[in-house]
């Protein structure tokens, strides 16, 4: 018997240790990232990765850059999310809703007070193709997209969809946050940082509305007994 309950909460302790992996590491590297950032000095590495994508742009890969980096951009994020959230709540799945508004709203909220946080000044290597006001770190294209993306996979994680979800969220991750690196408007740690802090924030939202669910059921579940 004690073997069979062993067997049993293997999964279930695969599953704290990978959402474990998933929150802590993330947190590690916005914090070195973070680090890096206050010093105010340029990191080697961003600046070898913009000259990389700079020696190879021509007008081809600007028009597709240019289109493909509104797809993270806050009109494009926010009408999907609406849509998102509609079409959510019209089919009864009211607490998929509200992960995904938390989730996509939150780290809007996030990410401004973050850039106002770090004040880090956009690159000015070379005349970008685009201009942005606000501070670079980190990205918000990054964590826009990578929260309304992280949404549609938890969300089709049970389906039979859960792969394809995965190939195409991820793909449309890298192409907005290589977008940002490619137009001049972001350092590449100001992307990795925002994907991090999108990661963490999203299994926060995630965890806690679980958390909220299960003590919903178990205190229905208590006042049927008692009844």
């Amino acid at each position: 018997m004690h073997f069979i309950k062993k067997q049993l909460s293997l999964p279930r302790t695969k599953r704290l240790l990978l959402l474990g992996i998933l929150f802590w590491v993330p947190i590690i590297i916005f914090s070195k990232l973070s680090e890096e950032v206050l010093e105010r000095e340029p990191i080697a590495v961003d600046i070898a990765i913009l000259q990389s994508l700079r020696s190879i742009s021509n007008p081809q890969l600007d028009a597709l850059f240019l289109f493909i980096t509104e797809l993270g951009g806050t009109l494009f994020i926010i009408l999907a999310g609406a849509l998102l959230i509609g079409a959510l709540f019209l089919n009864g799945h009211k607490r998929s809703a509200l992960a995904v508004l938390f989730s996509v709203g939150g780290a809007g909220l996030i990410n401004m007070i973050l850039k106002l946080s770090f004040q880090r000044v956009r690159p000015d290597l070379w005349t970008p193709i685009i201009f942005e006001k606000a501070y670079s770190f980190p990205s918000g294209h990054a964590m826009g997209s990578s929260a309304l993306a992280l949404s549609v996979i938890i969300l089709l994680w049970r389906t039979k969809w859960r792969y394809l979800a995965l190939i195409i969220g991820s793909i449309y991750v890298v192409l907005i946050g290589t977008s940002r690196v490619y137009l001049g408007v972001h350092y590449p740690s100001d992307v990795i940082g925002g994907w991090c802090i999108s990661l963490v924030w999203v299994l926060i939202v995630r965890t806690t509305l679980k958390k909220f669910e299960l003590r919903g059921k178990g205190v229905n579940a208590t006042n049927r007994a008692s009844m």
